[in-house]
């Protein structure tokens, strides 16, 4: 899902800048449509676009997927060079991790970016270091290689907290889908302090982060992504997740920070102690910081100026040649291979979410359930209780009635009835 957002803020900032931008997808399903569609953004579903190459002046890859019709495209193009008054696209292939939990993300298709990129653009200097070794060094000797920092959208800037920062953190938020133990142990300790910590992800409220969002806390926990937006809002940010992580950005952090892609690999794990200490007694010097460094960082993580700076600087190639003669008919087979795996992939994650709502649905209604049967319990001792009463109260009635019913039939009583008649008898007359 990370690298599906990056495709959408870079296509939505593209079209903000005035570009044309249509997407090839493998699959538009889920989530993911809604945010391309809310963009606005023009997604076409397939292997394939009815388009000639020389109709595009970039092209950004994900998971070195290409249309079936652009190698065929491309293969002419080796055979015989390019048209004359064409120029062809500059290809832009863009890693988001160098993970081997994430094999998409890395070259994978031997030969590929070497013989046909202009760029490769890496998410972070580990990223680009770590994939190093998967690729032919005198083949991609010469191609450019950028770092493109996992930029945020322009718009995270506009609520900017520059010099408008409080005393002391009031209301904080951890965001992330994998909270570690001793993230939530702070949260405790913080609570305590009587400062409101939320979680925003799966084990909390599931949100997407926007601008508004991050303006409503005066700092935040979290890595990947989120950092940046915090960056571009001057919201003093608290690097740390599953990873362990560096505690508040700062100057002698970030560098290590960013050459991870904020994502804490290489900090340290911390107790929950030291977490909350340091949230408090180092949030007046991480607000000043942030404040130092917003004009900074609106430039060098800002989505415009980055996007700008790096296709001002891409040339096209002037040629293009495959490595070997039958190399058109391979890269076709591996990308038919690739485009069905990533549906099918899609589908996969997509059963999955179905699972998990149909899941999240049946423990919704086990606890409706659940709640009933302790209600029904409950109505039943009522119940039974009131019997008991009712018994009781049946009980003592009729011992009463009974022991009327021997006053009555007593000696004294009729004797006593039989002295006061006279008096009842002279009452009436008297009337």
């Amino acid at each position: 899902m990370g690298s599906t957002m990056v495709c959408a803020q870079v296509a939505e900032e593209l079209q903000r800048m005035g570009a044309s931008v249509v997407v090839l997808a493998s699959s538009f399903t889920g989530p993911a449509r809604s945010v391309f569609e809310n963009k606005g953004i023009h997604v076409k579903v397939g292997e394939d676009l009815e388009s000639s190459i020389f109709d595009f002046d970039y092209v950004w890859v994900h998971s070195q997927l290409l249309p079936l019709s652009f190698v065929k495209q491309l293969g002419v193009v080796s055979r015989n060079g390019i048209p004359a008054g064409k120029e062809l696209p500059v290809f832009i292939f863009n890693h988001m991790s160098a993970l081997d939990s994430s094999p998409d993300e890395h070259p994978y298709i031997p030969l590929l970016e070497e013989t046909l990129a202009t760029a490769e653009v890496f998410v972070s200097e580990e990223s680009r270091d770590a994939l190093a070794k998967d690729y032919d060094f005198e083949a991609n000797r010469g191609i450019a290689q950028w770092i493109v920092p996992n930029p945020a959208p322009t718009v995270y800037a506009q609520i900017s907290k520059v010099g408008l920062h409080s005393d002391s953190p009031k209301h904080i938020a951890i965001i992330s889908n994998h909270v570690p133990q001793e993230l939530i142990d702070a949260s405790a300790l913080l609570k305590a302090s009587d400062i409101q910590v939320d979680i925003i992800g799966e084990q909390g409220v599931v949100r997407e982060v926007t601008p508004d969002l991050i303006s409503q806390y005066d700092c935040v926990f979290t890595i990947g992504k989120t950092v940046q937006y915090c960056m571009m809002s001057s919201t003093p940010v608290y690097v740390y997740d599953r990873f362990g992580g560096f505690g508040y950005l700062d100057a002698e952090n970030f560098e290590k920070c960013a050459y991870a892609n904020f994502s804490g690999r290489g900090g340290i794990t911390k107790s929950s102690e030291e977490i909350a200490s340091e949230i408090i007694e180092g949030y007046p010097q991480a607000c000043a910081y942030s404040d130092a460094m917003h004009p900074t960082w609106t430039v060098s993580y800002g989505m415009e100026h980055v996007l700008a700076d790096l296709f001002d600087h891409l040339e096209p190639r002037t040629s293009i040649t495959f490595p070997y003669e039958e190399y058109e008919n391979a890269l076709q087979m591996q990308m038919r291979f690739a485009w069905r795996y990533y549906r099918s992939w899609d589908f996969e994650l997509w059963m999955h979410g179905q699972n998990r709502n149909l899941e999240d649905r049946l423990h919704h209604e086990q606890n409706i359930v659940e709640e009933q049967t302790k209600e029904i319990a409950q109505l039943h001792g009522e119940i039974s209780a009131l019997d008991k009463n009712l018994r009781r109260a049946h009980e003592e009635m009729t011992r009463k009635e009974n022991q009327l019913r021997q006053v009555y039939a007593s000696h004294s009583y009729r004797l006593g009835n039989a002295l006061v008649a006279p008096f009842s008898i002279l009452k009436r007359h008297g009337r």
